[in-house]
């Protein structure tokens, strides 16, 4: 059996997002919440992309939909139905945790609290939408 050292997965930080939603998520990276109340992204659901999550040390991941509650060690799958998910970091300390996806090609992601639609071409085009079908940002890469 192969494994998964999470200090060997790339960092990302911050989001690809257009403000003011952006700012929202600046103190995330790809693998932890900092402070307590931090989000990994903003609340969403995939058309074709699954996801698990993996809770790491630290404080604890909330999967802010679900109501689950995730201690370290502890995964949850979320099997791209249509249910609003993102985490967040309800404890006093920085909690890290690990995403593993389809990473579909190509998804149209919905973020309902915002009004945003974000539709993800040849994984490396993205473009963000209000509801009404207006472009808010265009992110090549």
């Amino acid at each position: 059996m192969t494994g998964c050292e999470l200090a060997a997965v790339p960092v990302r930080t911050g989001s690809r997002c257009p403000e003011p939603c952006a700012a929202m998520m600046r103190s995330r990276s790809s693998q932890r919440l900092g402070e307590p109340g931090a989000l990994s992204s903003l609340r969403h659901r995939h058309e074709r992309e699954d996801e698990s999550v993996i809770a790491g040390a630290g404080g604890s991941v909330a999967i802010r939909d679900a109501g689950t509650v995730l201690r370290p060690g502890d995964a949850a799958w979320s099997a791209a139905r249509p249910v609003g998910h993102c985490l967040g970091n309800p404890s006093g300390a920085e909690a890290t945790y690990l995403v593993v996806g389809t990473r579909s090609m190509a998804d149209v992601v919905h973020c309902p609290d915002f009004g945003l639609t974000l539709t993800i071409t040849d994984r490396r085009r993205r473009i963000f939408r209000h509801a009404e079908g207006r472009i808010l940002a265009v992110a090549e890469g």
